[in-house]
């Protein structure tokens, strides 16, 4: 029983461990299935990690490299056999590209807090090797089959070019932002249904609106003028239905509206923001208000030059006085847009202002305004006020006097002068205009009105001219008999005068020369048998005989110098005043001392008159000089625009300047014979002398202090001769 027991146990245990050795066998082969197949799965992931794209490392538990895939080799410069047991971070060492401090490694964060760890900001792969890569990368935990944390994977790739283009954007953004910012010009966008998306500083300024105000609300309501608003819709419908735009990419010129409500001109582009989709525009805005004002300030300057152009043209001509008058008319109208002009003149004897030109909207010269009496209707109290009336704003001005008429009209502005000279009110100058006249035109119509009152009197002179002459060529015909009825008594009187002459000088002189002859012939002859009173005078019968005689002479040939004919020579003066002091021995020294400074230019004359004139000068700068005193004489010359002045500076008595034109006078001596013997008459015959040979004379001196006799005569020439120098 107990062998069968034994027995029985023994079978039992050689079953259970066939039994065993069985299930052993066959755990064998399922484990040997699952490694094959585990080694299937490693192999197709390292193929699938090896080809694609992104670099690839995977690491264990205790953060060592496990794996790289060929692109993470290429990186990070690290084969994967020999990467695979170092540290991550030696591997995949990643600093921040700004700051340029290292960055925690994504692996470790992930074996720390075992959860997917995503992109650091702006990272920078230094490879093996030191290249620099910027990068972007991830990491996610490795699970066991009991879902703990069996190691980490991470991902990244190259975002070197992205990062360039982000860049590139960052700065074209800021570019168009600092670009918004300094603009002169409003620069504005607008979405597709008219709506503000930007608003730059300029735009701020330029409309009195604040950026944030102003996005999100519709362009049209805030900055076009009310009667452009439904073309602006519509425009923007019809290039969003067919792409069409006739202003886009244009630069156009139209009115724009403040926030105030104020409008005012602007320059403006716009075009389409491209591959916006829905259409995006920038339009650039432009306020040209001073450039406009600028172009029309120059017009206005052209149309100024212009009209003073015409009425100058106008007064300039020969055409009679109205007709230049209608000319003025019509250049104000033209040059100026004036609704009309017109101009009236001064009928002196009524008082009254007569309209003479009328131009424009009203032509006629016979209205109600054809006659204003001076003071009346504002054109009368210009010409009575000698002020002109100047106004913007017809409507409201008391001046004038039918601003219903002005209403219908349309009139706005006003302008009147009076035609003034002299303080005397020649006419009126007025117009009407449909739109505002400028300062500037109103500043350039008053010389307009001067010269036109010049024109006026200039006309009005030269009327009394004309009617002065035919009354004078009618006079002219009737004293022609008297002229030569006169003419016949002057030859009459002068046959007289000549034969006075003669008879003054043959036969008046006789009996004087017989005076001289018995006087004479007494004091010689019996002399010893006259008392001493009758010798006394007798000599003073000699005397004022001779005296007689020589006024007698003096007379005779200022008369010849007066009136004889003469023919001009060119005249040597050196040599000519040599002659005369050899012939006059109280001009020779030691008597006088006569000197010649410099040379004296030969100057055209009459020989004998010269002779006359250097005389006379030379025998007075002697004979007035104070007793026991030398005479001294300075002769020199200057010349000017063709003539010569001879100077003649003595040392004499002088003359007080009030006896200046005294002294060229006939008789005019201003001495007492007794003391300086003359007879009077010789500076006469000088200045008479000189201005028959076409020259002047005069004095400069002082009591005590000598005398500056000079006269002047043309300087000859070498080519001067007589026959071009015959004067009468």
């Amino acid at each position: 029983m107990l062998r069968s027991v034994a027995l029985q146990n023994a079978g039992s245990t050689t079953l259970a461990r066939d039994r065993a050795e069985a299930e052993l066998l066959q755990a064998r082969a399922s484990l040997e299935e699952r490694t094959k197949e585990l080694a299937q799965q490693r192999e197709c992931f390292q193929v699938a990690l090896s080809s694609i794209g992104d670099a690839v490392i995977t690491a264990d538990t205790e953060g060592k490299v496990t794996f790289l895939n060929p692109v993470a080799e290429t990186m990070t410069g690290w084969k994967s056999s020999e990467a695979t047991g170092q540290l991550v971070e030696k591997v995949f060492n990643i600093i921040n590209e700004q700051t340029r401090q290292p960055v925690t490694n994504p692996v470790h964060k992930v074996l720390k807090i075992g959860v997917i760890v995503g992109p650091a900001d702006h990272a920078t792969l230094i490879a093996r090797d030191g290249r620099e890569t910027a990068i972007e990368d991830s990491a996610a935990p490795i699970r066991d089959a009991t879902g703990g944390c069996s190691g980490a994977v991470m991902v990244f790739h190259d975002v070197t070019g992205r990062r360039s283009v982000e860049a590139a954007l960052r700065r074209s953004r800021d570019q168009f932002s600092a670009i918004l910012n300094v603009a002169l010009d409003a620069i504005i966008t607008m979405d597709h249904k008219g709506k503000v998306s930007d608003f730059n500083p300029a735009a701020e300024r330029i409309f009195g609106y604040r950026r944030d105000d102003i996005l999100g609300r519709p362009i049209a309501e805030l900055i076009i003028p009310e009667r452009l608003r439904q073309r602006h819709y519509e425009g923007l419908s019809r290039y969003l239905a067919t792409g069409e735009g006739p202003v886009l990419g244009k630069r156009i010129e139209m009115p724009a509206l403040r926030a105030d409500g104020q409008e005012f001109p602007v320059e403006l582009s716009i075009c389409r923001i491209a591959h916006s989709e829905p259409p995006i525009f920038t339009a650039t805005l432009r306020d040209i208000t001073e450039r406009k004002q600028e172009e029309k300030a120059l017009v206005e300057r052209a149309r100024l030059a212009a009209l003073r152009a015409d009425i100058g043209i106008a007064l300039a001509g020969s055409e009679n006085s109205q007709s230049v008058l209608q000319r003025c008319s019509q250049a104000l109208v033209t040059q100026l847009d004036a609704a009309f002009a017109r101009i009236w003149t001064v009928n002196e004897a009524e008082s009254v202002l007569e309209l003479q030109a009328s131009a424009g909207i009203y032509t006629h010269l016979n209205g109600p305004h054809g006659r204003v009496k001076i003071g009346e209707y504002k054109i009368g109290r210009i010409a009575q006020n000698h002020q002109p009336l100047l106004t913007n704003d017809v409507l409201h001005d008391p001046n004038i006097s039918d601003p219903v008429w002005a209403r219908r009209e349309g009139m706005v502005a006003f302008a009147g002068y009076p035609l003034v000279l002299e303080g005397k009110a020649l006419g009126v100058m007025a117009m009407f205009a449909r739109h505002p006249l400028s300062e500037n035109v109103m500043t350039e119509l008053a010389p307009i009105a001067d010269g036109l009152a010049q024109w006026v009197r200039r006309k009005r002179v030269e009327e009394a001219l004309r009617k002065a002459q035919q009354e004078l060529q009618h006079h002219a015909s009737t004293l022609e008999a008297t002229v030569e009825e006169r003419t016949a008594e002057l030859r009459e009187k002068i046959g007289e005068l000549e034969a006075f002459s003669y008879s003054v000088s043959h036969d008046m002189r006789a009996p004087l020369r017989a005076m001289q002859g018995y006087a004479t012939t007494l004091l010689e002859d019996h002399k010893q048998d006259l008392p001493e009173a009758a010798q006394q005078y007798l000599d003073r019968i000699y005397k004022s005989a001779t005296r007689m005689d020589l006024l007698i002479q003096a007379v005779l040939t200022y008369s010849k110098v007066a009136k004889e004919p003469l023919i001009l020579h060119p005249v040597d003066m050196e040599t000519l005043i040599a002659d005369v002091r050899h012939t006059y021995p109280a001009l020779q020294t030691p008597k006088a001392i006569i000197t010649i400074k410099g040379s004296l230019p030969r100057v055209l004359g009459h020989e004998v008159f010269l002779s006359q004139v250097i005389s006379n000068l030379l025998s007075n700068a002697v004979k007035f000089v104070v007793p026991g005193v030398t005479p001294e004489i300075n002769i020199h010359a200057d010349q000017t625009e063709g003539f010569v002045r001879i100077w003649f500076e003595d040392n004499g008595i002088g003359i007080d300047s009030a006896h200046y034109h005294r002294i060229f006078e006939m008789f005019g001596g201003v001495h007492a014979d007794k003391k300086f013997e003359g007879t009077g008459i010789g500076l006469t015959i000088v200045k008479k002398a000189v201005e028959r040979m076409g020259g002047e004379i005069g004095v400069e001196s002082q009591p005590d202090q000598g005398s500056r006799f000079w006269f002047t005569l043309k300087k000859a020439n070498d080519s001067d001769n007589e026959q071009n120098l015959s004067t009468g």
